[in-house]
Formats: structure tokens, sequence, C-alpha cells
């Protein structure tokens, strides 16, 4: 079984790790922040496209590498890998946010002995990528990208995030790691 996996806020703690440096920047407060507009980081914030992206490329390759890892992440996966799970990593990260999305990332994995046997950068479809890399189950953060999987008829699962809790998804949510292989067991 093949499971595409999401890296930001969904196996990582980045929104939450690197939101205090964000409110510095922008001059922002906690009592600032718009949870209910799109899980989308800029929306969440306030400022645009164009402010969150010279932001992120400013600051993201010496941040990154700082986030944290969700509770049981690297357990579960680990056991996954060990029960014959391919795993396949599918972020966004990409050259529009970093400086250097691949070198950041790998050293990221390595540094939390993060198992997996692919990872796709850049990855502004998932829907697409998933069906090319013929993906059993989908796990991600993004209501957007979870929705656009699911119509692709496979099991779809929404990781809780901090960015996500003020939107609809009919895709089953999950709180934590261990929530989710419970799942996968169930299947």
């Amino acid at each position: 079984m093949r499971i595409g996996i999401d890296i930001d806020d969904t196996i990582a703690t980045t929104f939450e790790d690197i939101l205090p440096h964000m409110l510095d920047y922008f001059h922002l407060k906690d009592d600032d922040l718009y949870y209910e507009k799109s899980g989308y980081y800029q929306h969440i914030l306030g400022v645009t496209d164009s402010e969150f992206f010279k932001y992120t490329k400013e600051y993201y390759d010496q941040l990154i590498p700082e986030v944290g890892l969700k509770p049981d992440c690297r357990e579960v996966l680990t056991r996954l890998k060990n029960k014959g799970y391919e795993i396949i990593l599918i972020t966004s990260r990409s050259k529009d946010t970093f400086q250097d999305p691949e070198g950041v990332t790998l050293s990221w994995l390595k540094k939390y002995g993060i198992p997996y046997d692919k990872l796709i950068l850049s990855a502004l479809n998932k829907k697409d990528i998933c069906e090319q890399e013929k993906i059993d189950v989908f796990i991600d953060d993004s209501v957007r990208h979870c929705m656009d999987v699911s119509t692709l008829g496979i099991p779809v699962y929404l990781m809780d995030s901090v960015t996500n809790r003020h939107q609809e998804c009919f895709c089953p949510r999950v709180y934590d790691w261990l929530s989710f292989e419970l799942l996968l067991e169930e299947r």
C-alpha cells in the first residue's frame, strides 16, 4: 500500500513553531490572525501573497530546520514502513518559498529519522501526483488538497491543525498519528 503524506503541519509542527517569528516580522499579535480564512499562512496572517513569499524566501531556509515533529509521527511511520507500506512524501515546498527546498527538506527528514521511499517537492497539484504515483491513502492538513485528492476515490484523511480547525471538510479528520495508524489497521 502506498501512502501519500504531506510534510508541513501534517508530520511537522511548522505553523505553530514559526508563528512567533511571523508575528514579529509582520508586526502582528495573536488577536490579528484570521483562522476562519483558508488554511494558507498568508490568509491567516492577513498579508498579501507577495509579502508572504518575500518573507518565506528570506527566512524559511533558516527557520524550517528548527521546526519540530508531531508526536508519535516517526514511530508510526517506522511501524508502517516495517509492515511494508510505501511512504511517499508529497510537499508543496518549492523554490517559491525556499532558496534550497530540497536541501532543507532532506536535512530535516534526516534530523528526525523519518522513513520514506520517495520525496516529491513543488507539489502544487497533489491530486495529479497521487494519481501518477498510484497512492492508496492520502493524508494532508490542507482542506483544498484533501478535497481534490478525494475525487480520485481513495481514502483521504485531514490532519487536524490550528490552520484548518475553522474549515469544513468531508474527509475524516485525524487528531494525531496514533489515530491515523489505527484507521489504517482497521482497513
